[in-house]
């Protein structure tokens, strides 16, 4: 029973990592791109 809550939260924080480095990186990509666009102007 508590191992079966213990996989079931590591494998949920897994993806919740995931996501959240994944959105990191795009959100940093973003701003990248919006002070390289700022520059432009």
């Amino acid at each position: 029973y508590s191992s079966y809550w213990r996989e079931l939260y590591l494998f949920h924080g897994c993806y919740l990592n995931l996501f959240l480095l994944f959105q990191n990186k795009y959100q940093i990509r973003n701003n990248f791109y919006k002070i390289k666009y700022l520059q432009y102007i």
